[in-house]
C-alpha cells in the first residue's frame, strides 16, 4: 500500500468520523460497474431530501488509481449525474478487477460494494450502509428507503 493511498483513506475517515457526529449526510458510491438510469432516480430523491432539509449534504465518493486523467474523466462523468454535489476520491495502487469483486481496502472494501450506486447514511454517530440490492426493490428511492428503514431518526 502505498503512502498517498494511507494518507487519502486517513484523511478521508477522520472527514467522515468527524462530520458523522454533528450532521446528516449521504454518501453516494460511484463505480465503472454501475446502473447510470439508477443514479439519475437517485438523484431526484437526493435532491429532495436536501431541498427539505432532511439531510444536510450529498457527496459521491469514487475509487480509483491516483491519476490526474482518470480522475478528471470521473468528475467528468459525475458532474453530469451529479452536477451540483462534491466528489471524493478513494485512491488505490492497481486497477480493480473486472467486474469488480472481492475490492481490498477503504469504503469500497469495507463495505464489498461492487455495482453502484449503492449508499452511506450518516446520521450523527449512525452508519447505515445500503446495497445496490436494497436500491433496486426501492427502485432507488432514498427517501421511501429512510423512512421504511427509520434511518435518520
Amino acid at each position: 500500500m502505498n503512502r498517498y493511498f494511507i494518507i487519502v483513506i486517513f484523511f478521508l475517515t477522520a472527514s467522515l468520523l468527524l462530520s458523522a457526529s454533528t450532521t446528516k449526510k449521504i454518501y453516494i458510491f460511484y463505480g465503472p460497474y454501475c446502473c447510470v438510469d439508477c443514479f439519475k432516480k437517485m438523484k431526484v430523491s437526493s435532491d429532495s431530501l436536501l431541498k427539505n432539509k432532511i439531510v444536510d449534504s450529498v457527496i459521491v465518493i469514487s475509487r480509483t488509481r491516483n491519476n490526474a486523467l482518470l480522475k478528471k474523466l470521473i468528475k467528468r462523468d459525475v458532474s453530469k449525474l451529479f452536477p451540483d454535489y462534491p466528489i471524493i476520491f478513494e485512491y488505490i495502487d492497481e486497477d480493480d478487477p473486472w467486474p469488480p469483486k472481492d475490492l481490498v481496502g477503504g469504503f469500497f472494501g469495507k463495505y464489498n460494494v461492487s455495482i453502484t450506486p449503492t449508499v452511506l447514511f450518516f446520521n450523527g454517530d449512525k452508519e447505515t450502509f445500503i446495497s445496490y440490492q436494497t436500491l433496486y426493490k426501492y427502485d432507488f428511492n432514498l427517501i421511501k428507503i429512510i423512512k421504511d428503514k427509520n434511518i435518520l431518526k
